[in-house]
């Protein structure tokens, strides 16, 4: 009978610790649980279920997956917690389900290092990162890290005390990560030994292969198919947007070269070799009728002088070709032009072909020695021959051609499809077993919308990272389902419109030429790729080092790595910088030792959406910019980053209060709101300012839940523009229904609508703006201030008030003035006027009664004469009092009637040009006085020294002022020998001068002469009289003294 040591029992940490290790553990659970605690056996760390194979208590449901809570594990329960189906050794955990999913393991006996291992994978989403912690029975953090895909990831809390409760913590952080096999294990405090069996990076090369379309240079197919000449260089060159803010044509650097020139293909060679691509894989066309586009590789690649820079190898494009340059899907007329499968004599041409002209070359790429040799559609190389087991007998054929050709063997890679993206594209089904059944080399796939990376569900655009994530976790799943090694691809981009044809609506998705386009392709983000594949690549020793990438030069899917004059050398660049330069190596192959995401440039670009605005821009433009977001109820926030920049300056709001202002649109602000965030409705509002010409706002806000939920807003068409003059726009909770929403301007990374420059095409500057902390009361919002303000308001009201009682009184006052001008009027019209008619008819009768004998009818005549024109001069004088005349149109009126009557009685013909939309704006007396006197002396000296035999007065506006032209074609004169004492012209310049007008005479011998008076038609400013209210009653006595002096002057046309 065995006996047991007594167990000591004591209380550490909150919780009861039973040691001695002879202790049974059901016996410490026994205890414990007769106590009601809970009890750890001390020294003892150990992981419940970290396998997730027990699925007790687990509601199983569709497609392998399980919800509820995993046993041993504590967080929230999901409804896809566990998937028995996607992964190497299932079932596997989904922590994005889970919130902080946790699990106690033990207690220390003494001072250790705790170890935590643990395999993450991105079998349900890619790029996926995974927040993993070490914490102690009262949460404090002992260790922390963030991890991406990876088999035996490691996490260290190092010295922690012994008696410390240990808890693990997993949150997904990023994306959906599968985590399994997690363990947990103790070491000496600070030992360097290694944590775990983890497999460390390697510094092998990675070889880079990029896919080359030789589909530029001239070939007897497109001359037959399209017409003579023809390339898809035309395509390119014809490309248009399809949509707002489509980035299109899209010229390349070099120009629209042959590719079949080897001086052509020796720059291609050069660039590739200097920019760290290794190989080219060519896009090899061989049909029952023979070869196609096939003179890029044998007249360029193969006769340049630098071939020897970059490997070449042959993927067979064995797809069936159809007619889709310049292809509309409404019209449904899609010609087949060669079918992509072959007779059996046909594959024995091409084997005995490629051995002999390609595989001998010196630049042919060899893996393990053997020649690389891709298929691009197996379903028509399977149905070439009728059967897996035919088709495995004719690689095998190949394979012994090849080795006799004198080479170890034939490396058979194959093109893995998951969504075809040409027309008669299949997916054989079975592809794990066909790899073993035909006894495939390797795997590889040529572009990632093979793979579902075109979200149609955005149409007409597809996120370029969105895309990513897809593919990456294809990759992830590749590694478990295919036994054979996987070449993991990289995509630079997706846009296959130049194909289209022109007139191809592009309202929604139709294959094979109308398809989503790629948008946030920058070169940030392909580096970003490349990084990502490179490290895990490096992180797993069985895989072969080798990326091929999505292509040299598919201008007509848009994918080149090739320079274009939108980013120029930009991809080339990014594949410098990853796989050449020492700075590519910038992310660490240990994850432990990685920078948070959230800390790097690209990663706050992928959380951007497009280039949004009002839907037209101009200069000088204020755009108000509305959104709105929730916040569970009793959700807790880890982490909240908002992301953005304005083309030029913003204004940043947050529920009403400003977070920040920026005006440098070329640099990406950072703010953290992590600490002003709370569950509930949220208000978001930018006020915008463009200054000229192009216009757009760029905005990221992601906010992480404790329970794995992310909570995202971008720049979109979720927006919302707040016309002008809405108080409190940016406090308010709803949209009105009258404010449209944001127009997508481009695409971000794209180019500027107006002037087609590029917007953030490579990475910038981040600014990272201040932390910003719960609102405080400031000193403008307690009562003392509020009481002075309302006091202030109160005095400005009051001031307000006697300015308007100064306004009424002014206006008063004018009125009077009118009625006295008025009654003047009447009273020398209806008194003198009656009396200087009576005066004339009593001389004209006088004369007729007299005889011509005497003198006395002529003294009658000129009497008479004096009267009429003491009458002349009395309608001038009505015409200047009457109030009713003071506008602009009754002066121009009054001064052509003048101007006909007065020239009536003399040879000079009186030629009138007067702009028919003058205005009926108020004329004051005098300027109508000093203009009218000005322009009846320039028609007087007309008629006294002109000789003219026509005169032309113009009357016209020209912006805010009046300018009369009086112009004859008389005998003139030398405008130097006139006396500057003369008269007249002293009295026309006068008079303009004294109301701020201008008199110019241009005259020379023999050319008749020109007068020109310029007067201003801007009043006086209010404001003036209201200031000085006691000027009314001067100017108004002024101007009744005025009327009587007129009254008492001769008729003497310069004394008016």
């Amino acid at each position: 009978m065995q006996i047991y040591a007594p167990p000591k029992v004591f209380l550490r940490n909150g919780r009861i610790s039973i040691s001695g290790f002879q202790t049974p553990k059901w016996l410490a659970l026994s205890l414990a649980a007769l106590l009601g605690l809970t009890a750890t056996v001390q020294g003892r760390l150990e992981v419940v279920n970290g396998d997730f194979s027990d699925l007790t208590g687990l509601t199983p449901g569709d497609d392998g997956w399980y919800s509820g809570m995993p046993k041993g594990w504590t967080g929230s329960d999901g409804t896809y917690a566990v998937n028995s189906k996607y992964v190497a050794t299932p079932p596997t955990c989904n922590p994005s389900q889970l919130g902080r999913l946790r699990q106690l393991v033990g207690t220390l006996e003494k001072t250790s290092d705790v170890v935590l291992t643990f395999d993450v994978s991105d079998v349900f989403n890619g790029e996926t990162i995974l927040k993993a912690s070490i914490l102690d029975g009262k949460q404090n953090q002992l260790a922390s890290g963030q991890f991406a895909d990876g088999d035996k990831q490691t996490l260290v809390a190092k010295w922690v005390p012994a008696g410390t409760a240990i808890v693990i913590l997993f949150q997904a952080t990023q994306s959906t990560p599968a985590l399994d096999n997690v363990s947990v294990a103790v070491r000496e405090p600070g030992s360097t030994a290694p944590d775990a069996a983890k497999p460390r990076a390697v510094s092998e090369p990675i070889t880079v292969a990029a896919y080359y379309y030789p589909g530029t240079h001239p070939d007897p197919r497109w001359d037959k198919n399209k017409y003579p000449g023809f390339t898809e260089w035309d395509e390119i060159k014809a490309a248009k947007p399809r949509f707002p803010g489509h980035v299109q044509p899209k010229p390349p650097v070099w120009g629209y070269q042959n590719e079949a020139l080897p001086e052509v293909m020796a720059q291609k060679i050069a660039a590739a070799a200097n920019y760290g691509v290794n190989a080219f894989i060519f896009d090899w066309y061989y049909y029952n009728d023979g070869p196609y586009l096939d003179d890029a590789l044998d007249e360029g690649f193969l006769h340049a002088t630098n071939n020897a820079r970059v490997k070449f190898a042959l993927m067979w494009a064995n797809h069936d070709w159809y007619d889709i340059q310049g292809y509309n899907p409404a019209d449904n007329n899609l010609k087949l032009l060669y079918p992509g499968k072959v007779t059996p004599a046909t594959w024995d041409k091409i084997c005995d072909l490629v051995i002999a002209r390609y595989f001998k070359h010196p630049s042919y790429w060899l893996v393990d020695g053997k020649p690389y040799f891709s298929i691009y559609e197996m379903s028509q190389f399977l149905d070439s021959f009728g059967s897996i087991e035919n088709a495995r007998a004719a690689l095998d054929k190949f394979r012994a051609k090849v080795r006799a050709a004198g080479f170890p063997g034939l490396h058979v890679n194959a093109i893995v499809w998951g969504e075809p993206n040409l027309p008669g594209g299949k997916t054989p089904p079975g592809w794990p077993k066909l790899c073993r059944d035909l006894a495939l080399d390797s795997l590889t796939s040529y572009t990632w919308v093979h793979h579902g990376a075109l979200n149609n569900n955005t149409f007409p655009v597809s996120d370029y990272v969105w895309g990513r994530r897809q593919y990456l976790a294809f990759w992830a799943r590749a590694k478990t389902d295919y036994s054979i090694p996987y070449f993991p691809n990289a995509m630079i981009n997706w846009d296959n419109s130049p194909r289209a044809a022109a007139n191809a609506d592009w309202s929604h998705p139709a294959g094979p030429t109308v398809n989503s386009v790629v948008t946030g392709n920058t070169p940030a983000a392909f580096k970003r790729s490349l990084q990502i594949i490179k490290q895990r690549l490096l992180a797993a020793p069985t895989q072969p080092k080798i990326l091929t990438i999505n292509a040299w030069n598919e201008w007509p899917e848009g994918s080149c790595l090739e320079p274009m004059q939108q980013y120029g050398y930009g991809y080339l660049e990014a594949i410098k910088a990853v796989f050449m330069d020492a700075s590519g190596d910038n992310l660490a192959d240990n994850p432990e030792n990685q920078p948070e995401m959230e800390d790097t440039y690209v990663s706050l670009t992928d959380q951007l959406g497009p280039w949004i605005w009002a839907e037209k821009t101009f200069d000088n433009q204020t755009c108000q910019l509305w959104n709105t977001f929730e916040i569970p109820k009793a959700a807790s926030i880890t982490k909240a980053r908002l992301v953005m920049t304005v083309d030029d300056e913003f204004t940043l709001y947050l529920d009403g209060r400003v977070l920040g202002r920026g005006n440098e649109w070329r640099e990406l602000y950072n703010f953290d709101l992590t600490q002003l965030l709370t569950p509930g409705r949220h208000v978001l509002a930018v006020k915008c300012y463009n200054s000229a010409e192009d216009a757009g706002m760029l905005f990221g806000l992601r906010v992480d839940l404790a329970d794995g939920r992310i909570i995202e807003v971008k720049s979109d068409q979720s927006w919302r523009i707040v016309p002008d003059g809405v108080s409190r726009w940016e406090k308010r909770t709803e949209a009105k229904p009258g404010w449209p929403a944001a127009t997508i301007i481009a695409p971000f990374g794209g180019t500027t609508p107006l002037n087609g420059s590029s917007w953030m095409q490579a990475p910038g500057k981040v600014i990272v703006m201040p932390l910003l902390q719960p609102i405080k009361v400031f000193f403008w919002q307690t009562g003392w201030f509020q009481v002075s303000l309302l006091s202030l308001c109160g005095l400005v009201i009051l001031i307000s008030l006697r300015l308007m009682a100064q306004l009424a009184l002014h206006r008063n006052e004018q009125r009077l003035l009118e009625k006295e001008r008025a009654r003047i009027a009447r009273e020398i019209h209806d008194d003198i006027g009656a009396r200087m008619t009576q005066l004339v008819l009593d001389g004209e009768e006088a004369r007729s009664e007299l005889s011509d004998a005497t003198s006395l009818p002529l003294r009658l005549n000129h009497i008479c004469e004096e009267a009429r024109g003491l009458l002349a001069t009395m309608d001038e004088i009505l015409w200047a009092v009457n109030p009713r005349r003071d506008t602009l149109r009754d002066f121009t009126a009054y001064v052509c009637k003048y101007a006909q009557r007065f020239l009536s009685s003399t040879q000079i013909q009186c030629l009138l040009e007067v702009e028919s939309a003058i205005s009926t704006a108020a004329f004051s007396l005098p300027l109508r006085r000093s203009l009218f006197m000005a322009i009846k002396e320039a028609l007087n000296n007309a008629v006294k020294y002109s000789e003219a035999t026509e005169l032309r007065l113009k009357i016209q506006r020209q912006h805010h002022r009046l300018v009369v032209v009086v112009v004859d074609n008389g005998i003139g004169f030398d405008s130097a020998a006139v006396n500057p004492e003369r008269n007249g012209l002293t009295n026309m310049t006068q008079r303009m001068s004294e109301i701020g007008g201008h008199c110019s005479v241009t005259s020379q011998p023999g050319k008749g002469c020109r007068v020109e008076f310029s007067i201003p038609l801007k009043q006086r400013r209010l404001w003036a009289w209201i200031w000085s209210p006691n000027q009314f009653s001067e100017k108004m006595n002024d101007a009744r003294n005025d009327r009587t002096n007129e009254l008492s002057k001769n008729h003497d046309p310069t004394k008016f």
